[in-house]
This record gives structure tokens, sequence and C-alpha cells, in this order.
């Protein structure tokens, strides 16, 4: 058991390693381009890593199984482990060992860590965007974001606001393209208000509109993903904001549940990952492509099910059913594939 399972720990060090820079990087790399912050490459890096994790964590730990189980099929050690009873009980007890110490650092990650690391990450952005526009001169079109734009006539400042003139705004949300153009408006704390404006989208219904007063978060318009500190969203809840709201808030309760869910996922990703590669490998060898074609694809199908389930909060009831009774119809199938074969 010793050897399968410094076999497994290395080959989940590397891939989690690996896995963890490149996307990490990646997301890195799109936030710079969108808000031109060269100088926060590195913090935005840090901040980025808790959030991948929880990503790349079941990702890793289902291709070091596989992997490990790969090499067997190389040098056909693979015989005399399906061959020897003793070894396959080793395997498994292994695979616990290996599914509850991932668990350990799992936990913490996903309930506390990881929306703490986000909601920092978010803050440091907004700081950067808010003094980014405070720097900007009047009379020109800046440009804050991916295919956001601002144009105002003049500003001043008033204590922590931040007042406009003659302002117009140009920025891409889910809905397609939306330009607002007011006669006055200030950026205050993470929102930025108009006053006496008209409203133009872009999109397929093309709608035009008056306002007298209206808000946007400024992060909608900088085009990063809505975490306003207005009203937290549950996924951003650190765990004593969780637990603070469980029991009050059906929206935080079902947030608890689909964060237990990925919890749940990550101890049988090792598992899921041996009835895998006892199917993928029914032919007598196993390739690389297999083993990351498997972890990558359960991982994605687990990731569906967690984000499709967590949009139900108004349908409580089907978000639970599909929450745990898709998960245990999933996990009963898959691990139905390799019945039989260790």
């Amino acid at each position: 058991m010793t050897y399968v399972l410094r076999g497994l720990y290395g080959r989940f060090a590397l891939s989690f390693c690996v896995l963890v820079f490149v996307l990490a990087s990646a997301d890195v790399l799109m936030r710079l381009g969108q808000l031109q912050a060269a100088a926060f490459a590195t913090e935005l890096f840090i901040y980025a890593i808790p959030v991948i994790a929880l990503f790349a964590l079941p990702i890793a730990a289902s291709f070091a199984l596989q992997t490990q189980i790969a090499s067997w099929y190389e040098n056909s050690a693979i015989v005399l482990v399906r061959s020897l009873a003793g070894m396959q009980r080793k395997l498994r007890h292994a695979l616990v060992v290996f599914s509850l110490s991932l668990g350990l650092i799992y936990t913490p990650l996903v309930f506390d860590i990881a929306p703490r690391s986000a909601s920092a990450g978010r803050n440091m952005v907004l700081c950067f965007a808010k003094d980014h526009i405070r720097k900007l001169e009047p009379n020109v079109t800046h440009q804050l974001g991916d295919g956001s734009l601002i144009f105002f006539r003049g500003k001043k400042e008033q204590g922590d606001a931040l007042h406009f003139n003659n302002i117009l705004i140009r920025f891409r949300d889910a809905h397609g393209s939306q330009v607002l153009s007011a006669q006055e408006g200030a950026l205050q704390k993470d929102r930025l208000y108009l006053y006496n404006g008209t409203m133009h989208s872009d999109s397929s219904k093309q709608i035009s509109a008056s306002f007298g007063s209206m808000h946007l978060d400024l992060d909608r318009v900088l085009g990063t993903p809505s975490t306003s500190t207005h009203q937290a969203k549950p996924s951003h809840l650190s765990w004593p904001e969780l637990f603070e709201q469980l029991f009050t808030d059906s929206a935080v309760t079902l947030e608890f549940h689909t964060r237990l869910v990925r919890l749940l996922w990550l101890l049988c990703f090792p598992f899921l990952a041996l009835s895998g590669i006892a199917w993928l490998g029914r032919e007598g060898h196993m390739r690389l492509t297999h083993c990351l074609s498997w972890s990558a694809g359960t991982f994605l199908v687990s990731y569906i099910l967690i984000s499709v389930a967590s949009t139900l909060a108004g349908a409580r009831i089907f978000a639970y059913l599909l929450l745990y009774g898709g998960s245990f119809a999933l996990w009963w199938g898959i691990l139905r594939l390799g019945r039989g074969r260790w």
C-alpha cells in the first residue's frame, strides 16, 4: 500500500501543480487583457490559485490514479495486481487513504479559502479600476476593459465620490452591447450612478429608453464576474458568513449543499477513475489520452451538474434532486462500468 500511495501522491503533486499553473496563468492573462493591469499580475496569480485549485484538484486526483495504473499496463504488472486478491485489497485501501487525505485539503478550500480568495481578488481589481478611472482625463475616450469605453466632459472629486459631467459609457454583458449617456454621473464605492440620461441596448431586441437615475455595479462595466458587495453572492461567502445565513436564506442553504456535493464528488473521483480505467483498459492497454479524457470528462460532468443545480434556487426540490439524485445516479452508473474487473 505504501508503494501505491507514494506513486499516487507523486503523480498527483505533479499533475496538480501543472494544472494550477496553466489555468491560473490563463486566468491572469485574460484579466490583464481586460484591465491592462500588468503591475498586479503576481497578486492576481496568487489570488487565482485557491479558486483554480477547486477545479485542478479533482482532475489531478483522477489523472494521478489512472496514470499510475497505466504504468502497470506498460510493464505488465497489471496482470499481477488483478490476479492476487491481496493486491486488489491493498489498492482499495490505498484509494481510501488517498481520497480522505485529499478531502482534508479540499474541505477548507471549498468552504472558506477559495471564496475568500475570490472576494479579495475581486476587491483588488475594483480598487485598481477606481484608481485608474480617477486618473483619466476629460474629453478623451478611454478603454476600461474588454469592450468597455468611457467618455466624460468634466469631473470633480467630492469626498469619496467622483462626479462626472456629460458621461458616456459603452460595455458588453450577457445581453449584448449597452450604451448609456447621462448628464451627470458619480462613482461611489463599487457603483456607478447615472442621472438624467438614455440607454440603448444593441441586443437582438434593440431596446432604447430614458431614465432619471440608475446605477451599475462597476464590475459589470469592467466585464469581470459580478460579486457585488452590496449583495454578496452566496458562492462568494466565506464559511463564517455562510454559516451565519445557513438557516435563514434558502439561496445560502443551497450554496452550502453545492459545496458539500463538490466535496463528495472529490472523495469519489479516485474510485470513479479506477472504474473508468477498468473499462477503458479492458483491451489490455492504456494510453495517456484515455486518462486525460476520462479525468477531464468526469469533472466536466460533475461541474455541469452542480452549476445547473445552483441556478435552481427558485425550485429547491429540483435543485436538491439534481444535486444528490443526479450525483448518486452518475456514481452508480460509472462504478458499474468497472464492476467485476477489480
